[in-house]
């Protein structure tokens, strides 16, 4: 299963312990050291629904890759969760400016982020009735095409054993 969520920050430290506690509830989080890493992650395809990003990083910095994805991708943009050390009341009208989902300052509690992520994923909905990401739904048709695929593979099978069997 492909990650739905991404954090982006330069402490993998930091980085690890979010997505061990999120994987908990969310399976596989996928983690990137830098915005130049997360962008290729970001791009046409990724099943990503929802980034946590860090501010300050080096080379560019949280609102650049904000900026730089949500230009290239509109509104099937993933939505952005930022933490950092360093948000200031510049930083939180520049988020707002931005419409991210939330605005967290570190240290942070790692419950109010995963209510946040699951607010983003639209985890309190029924899966009938939760909107997905075009990137998400043709990640999802993916994997259920393989799936029947391997069961189509599978009936063939079955079906050939129960012909010997009959003879």
């Amino acid at each position: 299963m492909r990650a739905r969520v991404l954090i982006v920050d330069d402490e993998p430290e930091m980085a690890l312990e979010v997505a061990e506690y999120l994987e908990a509830d969310l399976g596989p989080v996928g983690i990137a050291t830098s915005a130049f890493e997360a962008l290729p992650r970001l791009g046409p395809g990724s099943t990503v629904e929802v980034v946590i990003v860090d501010l300050r990083m080096p080379g560019m910095d949280g609102f650049e890759l904000i900026e730089r994805v949500q230009g290239e991708q509109g509104e099937a943009s993933p939505r952005f969760i930022i933490t950092t050390g360093h948000g200031g009341p510049a930083e939180r009208r520049k988020a707002e400016a931005l419409q991210v989902a939330a605005f967290i300052d570190k240290p942070f509690d790692l419950e109010r982020l995963r209510a946040e992520v699951l607010r983003c994923l639209g985890e309190q909905w029924s899966s009938a009735e939760m909107p997905l990401s075009k990137a998400t739904a043709a990640g999802y048709t993916q994997q259920l095409e393989e799936r029947v695929d391997a069961l189509e593979g599978q009936l063939r099978q079955l079906q050939s054993q129960l012909q010997a069997l009959r003879r």
